[in-house]
């Protein structure tokens, strides 16, 4: 029988880059979005009516929190008891690895969305990511580098090993059909650790213009995110991981997709050369 995934979030960093690897891999691929295309099905965290529907058929998951959520465990919550009902055999989940940090509270909800995982009857694999390289090409640190030539950010001083998004796909898909991973929980870093002001550095080098780097405190970042409208759970969240980066609480770095995939993890430099033309001057 060809297994069928259903992929949530296959328009985002990580979802549109698994969903080919699976697809090459000969498997029915149920790649999900709010907003179809012709190859995508509906799914809506805030619609049930199409989660019965998505999950019809598929015996595993691909899952991914809802995007600017800081209490989506409910709606996991749900999504998780129908997809036991539908008779899905195991869940892929992309986590944090800020679920480890020292300040995170213990009933934050993405430590809630684990324990649920967890606790779904089913098989899972929990993938717990570093900062993506992405946020600098198409996530919320882009409209900085193109709109004032700079990142602000309250990681001061403090170092991160980023992941590409292509490598969590990687961990993912492996994760997904191969039954060796079920129970695991995965720490996904990139290969090098990095202060923001040095992968500033290279992008303004890669993208041959000059982006600045700006330390700002935690109140004017505070700030920021509310003046740009974020959630205020959300932004929390986002300054608590930022914190924590700055008292080096991020600078681990792990073997792991080299050990799940075969293959080493994509660097910044090879990352920024790559994604170079989306910063260049206009």
């Amino acid at each position: 029988m060809n297994r069928s995934i259903l992929v949530l979030a296959s328009t985002g960093m990580v979802g549109r880059r698994l969903a080919p690897l699976l697809r090459a891999r000969d498997l029915d691929v149920r790649a999900a979005s709010r907003t179809p295309t012709r190859d995508q099905i509906l799914f809506d965290w805030r619609l049930p009516h199409t989660h019965d529907a998505a999950l019809d058929g598929a015996d595993a998951i691909f899952l991914t929190p809802p995007a600017m959520e800081a209490t989506a465990a409910p709606m996991v919550g749900a999504l998780l008891a129908a997809a036991q009902r539908a008779g899905l055999r195991h869940i892929v989940l992309v986590s944090s690895i800020a679920v480890g940090f020292s300040d995170e509270p213990e009933d934050s909800d993405r430590r809630r969305i684990e324990t649920l995982v967890r606790g779904s009857g089913m098989g899972w694999t929990i993938i717990r990511p570093t900062g993506f390289m992405q946020n600098f090409s198409e996530g919320f640190l882009l409209p900085g580098i193109l709109h004032a030539g700079a990142v602000f950010s309250a990681t001061g001083d403090g170092v991160a090993p980023f992941i590409d998004a292509s490598d969590i796909a990687r961990v993912a898909e492996a994760s997904l059909v191969e039954p060796q991973h079920s129970g695991a929980v995965y720490d996904v870093t990139g290969p090098e650790a990095l202060s923001l002001a040095d992968m500033t550095s290279i992008i303004a080098e890669a993208a041959q213009r000059t982006i600045a780097y700006h330390p700002v405190s935690a109140e004017a970042l505070a700030g920021s995110l509310k003046e740009a409208r974020v959630p205020e759970a959300y932004a929390a969240m986002l300054l608590r991981d930022q914190l924590a980066i700055g008292r080096g609480e991020a600078s681990a770095i792990t073997d792991t997709v080299e050990k799940v995939t075969g293959g080493p993890p994509n660097s910044f430099r090879n990352f920024a050369a790559a994604a170079a033309s989306i910063w260049s001057p206009r």
